[in-house]
Order: structure tokens, then C-alpha cells, then sequence
């Protein structure tokens, strides 16, 4: 699922101090010394310069871990699978993944006799991906504003960890929501900007680790985007199971400051020993969790 990253945080949004959603006012946010975010008054949203914030970030965008992604897809499979449930069981759906990656997802759609669409910002080195279009996925390679999607066709779209890239996440919604068909399901999971572990690990929370993370909904803000864009919120949440090591992977960054902290062979351990106090500490306290999963309907 590689996140598409069109570019930063929208220049005019930063350099006029207005929110890219509400265009309510920024107020700079000194999250520790050398990183200082800007937060929307009104909504909560936080934007990223990476000249006010670098927060040692790794040159490279990827910086995880394949095992554990594959922990992530697993459960993000389920999630989705879920969905299906919403639609008649002999419905041939249109489905969408903005971020695809190697095709791992939509090759899984496509197998249940799903129309598969799927948006990249470039071409994934990978052979599923010709046996993707062999089967009919239409596969764009351009980015979201480039993709030449179908108008009101789709019935399912669904990006993990994209929406903290979008240069221009309101225009992003809204083409898709031109692609979406009658009561479309719109799925998504993305940085939570509210979380707790922001405050607690400061510039050294792990999604800062990435320099193309840009922007941080806030349920406030994700809302505002989805009416925006013409999605109706059903339900904003924090998965308790997505990002499992954020926590620790946060904590070893006080110790690893460059460069992507999971590359070091001791914390890809730690991660696996001190899981289940981290989990622990997710169901004592909630409001550390990283993410907010969206689940919308087009209006």
C-alpha cells in the first residue's frame, strides 16, 4: 500500500497562515525545540514545513518494515471485507484504491470478480501488476489529479495512509467523490493529529519520521474535508490495531534521530517484545492511538 505523494503542504495555505480546510488561522505550535507545527484554530488541522519541522526525517519515504506490513494488511483486509457485507452479495462493484502499491488489495478485489481501479504516482516494480491489467484493472500512474476516472461509477474507495500526502486533500475528496457512484462507500485510514502520542513523543512521534507527511487531520478537520468534498462522515474512530509499534518505534527515536528508525535490527526486536505493553497501553489510554479510520458515504 505505497502512499501517493503528489507533493507538500499546499504553499498558499502555509504562506497566507491559512488552514487548507477551514481556512481558519494557523497558529504556530512549538512542539519541541527545532520543530514547530502550525494548527488550525478552528479545526484542529496541523500542517508540516519542513524548514519549521524536519524532526530528523529519513530521506527516503518508506520506512517500514514488510513483516509487519503484512500484519497491517491483514487486518486492513478484514476491514474491507467488511465492507462488502454493505453491498448485495451478487453485485459486481467498482473498486478503487488510491495508493496501491504492489496490487496486493486490489488483486484480492479483482479475484472476487470485482471492476479494480487503482491510482499511483508512478509504476511499482512488480508482476502483479501485469497480471492485474491482463484481468481489466485500469491502473493509473500519474497521481490522483492526473487519473482519468470513471464518472459516478465507483462503489468503493479506500486509501491506507495517502490522505497525509495529498497536496490538495479537499480537491483530492472531491474528484473522487465525482468518480463515486450513489451511495458510494469512501474508506480511509491517516495520522490522527489529535493523538496523544504528538504530545507525548513530540518530534520524535514516528509519523514526523516521514518528510512527505505534511499535513495531520483531526477528526474536526477530516469532517469539514469530507462535507467539502460532498462525503457524509458515518463513523471517524482510532483503530486500536493499526501502526502496532508507533509507540515504540517513537520511543527509539530518542535514541536513533536519522534516518529510518526501524532499519536498526534492536528495534525491529523491541517492536516484537514490547507489542503487548504497547497494545496494553492503547486500551488503558486511548487517546495515545496514532490513527483515525474514516468510513463515509457519498452524498
Amino acid at each position: 500500500m505505497t502512499p501517493e505523494k503528489e507533493g507538500g503542504t499546499r504553499a498558499s495555505g502555509v504562506e497566507q497562515g491559512r488552514c487548507e480546510v477551514c481556512e481558519g488561522l494557523l497558529a504556530a505550535w512549538q512542539v519541541a525545540r527545532g520543530c514547530r507545527l502550525l494548527r488550525c484554530s478552528l479545526c484542529g488541522h496541523v500542517m508540516r514545513d519542513l524548514r519549521l519541522c524536519p524532526a530528523g526525517a529519513r530521506e527516503q519515504v518508506y520506512g517500514g518494515s514488510e513483516e509487519f506490513d503484512r500484519v497491517r494488511l491483514f487486518f486492513t483486509r478484514r476491514k474491507l471485507i467488511k465492507m462488502l457485507s454493505r453491498f448485495p452479495a451478487d453485485r459486481k462493484l467498482h473498486v478503487l484504491e488510491v495508493g496501491f502499491g504492489n496490487g496486493q488489495l486490489l488483486s484480492f478485489f479483482q479475484k472476487l470478480g470485482h471492476q479494480v481501479y487503482g491510482v499511483e504516482v508512478s509504476r511499482p516494480q512488480s508482476s502483479r501488476l501485469e497480471e492485474l491489467s491482463a484481468q481489466g484493472a485500469r491502473l493509473f500512474f500519474q497521481g490522483l489529479q492526473r487519473a482519468e476516472l470513471p464518472a459516478e461509477t465507483l462503489d468503493l474507495i479506500y486509501m491506507i495512509h495517502v490522505a497525509e500526502h495529498l497536496p490538495d486533500p479537499v480537491g483530492g475528496l472531491r474528484k473522487l467523490c465525482a468518480a463515486a457512484g450513489k451511495d458510494a462507500l469512501l474508506y480511509l485510514v491517516t495520522p490522527d493529529g489529535h493523538s496523544a502520542g504528538l504530545r507525548v513523543f513530540r518530534d520524535r512521534w514516528w509519523h514526523l519520521e516521514d518528510h512527505t507527511h505534511r499535513r495531520f487531520f483531526t477528526p474536526r478537520s477530516m469532517s469539514a474535508c469530507l462535507d467539502q468534498a460532498g462525503f457524509v462522515p458515518l463513523q471517524i474512530q482510532s483503530p486500536l490495531l493499526d501502526s502496532l509499534t508507533l509507540e515504540i518505534n517513537s520511543f527509539m527515536r530518542l535514541f536513533y534521530r536519522r534516518g529510518a528508525v526501524m532499519d536498526h535490527a534492536l528495534v525491529r526486536a523491541l517492536d516484537l517484545l514490547l507489542f503487548p505493553v504497547a497494545l496494553a497501553g492503547r486500551l488503558l489510554w486511548p487517546a495515545i492511538r496514532p490513527n483515525m479510520e474514516v468510513l463515509a458515504r457519498r452524498q
